[in-house]
């Protein structure tokens, strides 16, 4: 009868011990279920915004196309609304048209693929692959269509040349962690069962670090869009006829008078058209971004593609050295100022806060049953505490400097 007990008591405790397994396995399991989606919807997001970005601009310039059109018709054969381009660089032309019109479809299929409900895993692959397209196509768009001498097509070729490499090996990267965590996801169900409250701190920083993406994504997306349509139709306008040994037709016309000024006003536009991508391409792939020089990387990006920007506009809104020189140094002295006065701003919130915080804590202590002052104190500071995270956060200070 004693055994029998024994027995008993162990097979009690053996299903115990195993009903305790399967439920440690399905709770992580649904863990990771909830992680996926959450990372799922984030990826949809930003594929969308992304998607807006180059379907408007890359239909502005299929309808608009750089260096013009012909205004009127000539002997010579050309004919009133046909594109410059296509005659004085027919080639560059062509790259452009069917780069510009391959992002554009692109752009459209990512669309109309965020559009299929429960997607799930299926369209994960075929969103990123046409996306990477979209973005070649784009950068192949920019290239041809902004550049006409030497200077510039090595500029612009050198800048989205680098960029392609570093999308193209993320890409990669991407698949081959596909094929490993496919390959290892038993292996990680059993052991994160050990590492739950590790998994939660970790979820809470994701959750953190994607909230700032959200302001950081808009910003780069307007610095892109911004960028494009100025490489696309530069400062000055285009030359509508030809002249031996003068100008040709479609060139800038910034380019024959202002040569200096034009270059440096490519250099720039390009360098915050390209860093505003590699920005976007690294808010895509925020995985990486949980390593301290992701996060610089993503941060340095943005500042060039906004000082970028600056100078850019600095090169190409004016003719004479009086007015570039102002411009410059007013950038020169706001830059700083704006950063001195925002961090002199949360410094101050930061000392306000902690006042107001000794004064409502006594205050609730006082009244342990939270009286109506209790109340009264005790939402103002979910509210300090929410303006202080927003504050302190490093992209109030990226939004300060782009206004």
């Amino acid at each position: 009868m004693a055994s029998t007990h024994e027995n008993a008591a162990g097979n009690h405790n053996e299903n115990t011990s195993i009903a305790m397994a399967s439920d440690d396995k399905n709770a992580v399991r649904n863990d990771n279920k909830k992680a996926a989606m959450t990372a799922e919807f984030q990826l949809k997001k930003y594929l969308l915004l992304l998607a807006t970005l180059v379907a408007t601009v890359t239909y502005v310039a299929g309808l608009n196309l750089p260096g013009g059109s012909w205004t009127e018709d000539t002997p010579g054969g050309q004919v009133a609304g046909e594109s410059i381009l296509r005659e004085t660089y027919y080639y560059r032309y062509i790259v452009f048209y069917y780069c510009n019109a391959v992002s554009f479809a692109a752009s459209l299929v990512v669309s109309l693929l965020l559009l299929v409900p429960n997607g799930g895993g299926y369209w994960h692959g075929s969103l990123r692959l046409i996306m990477v397209i979209d973005l070649f196509g784009l950068m192949g768009a920019y290239a041809a269509g902004s550049s006409r001498d030497p200077f510039t097509t090595v500029c612009a070729a050198l800048m989205v040349a680098g960029l392609t490499a570093y999308v193209t090996v993320t890409f990669l990267c991407y698949i081959v962690c596909r094929f490993l965590c496919c390959k290892k996801e038993s292996q990680d169900q059993e052991t994160a069962a050990n590492k739950k409250e590790e998994s939660q701190i970790e979820d809470q920083e994701t959750a953190a670090l994607l909230a700032e993406h959200e302001i950081l994504m808009v910003l780069a997306i307007f610095v892109a869009t911004v960028a494009y349509v100025a490489g696309m139709n530069p400062p000055g306008g285009f030359w509508r006829s030809t002249k031996e040994g003068h100008h040709t037709g479609g060139d800038p016309i910034l380019q024959g008078g202002h040569s200096g000024r034009y270059m440096s006003f490519f250099f720039f536009n390009t360098t915050a058209f390209v860093t505003s991508l590699l920005a976007i391409v690294l808010i895509l792939d925020y995985k990486k971004l949980n390593i301290r020089a992701g996060r610089c990387g993503l941060y340095g990006s943005l500042l060039i593609a906004i000082v970028g920007l600056g100078g850019a506009y600095a090169a190409g809104s004016c003719r004479d050295p009086e007015s570039t020189i102002y411009v410059v140094c007013l950038g020169a002295i706001y830059l700083p100022l704006q950063a001195a006065l925002t961090k002199a701003i949360i410094f101050l919130w930061n000392q306000l806060k902690k006042a107001f915080d000794r004064v409502t804590g006594a205050i609730l202590l006082e009244n342990s049953k939270l009286s109506w002052i209790g109340y009264m104190c005790k939402y103002p500071r979910k509210w300090l505490a929410v303006i202080t995270s927003f504050f302190t956060g490093s992209r109030y200070v990226l939004v300060s400097l782009a206004w």
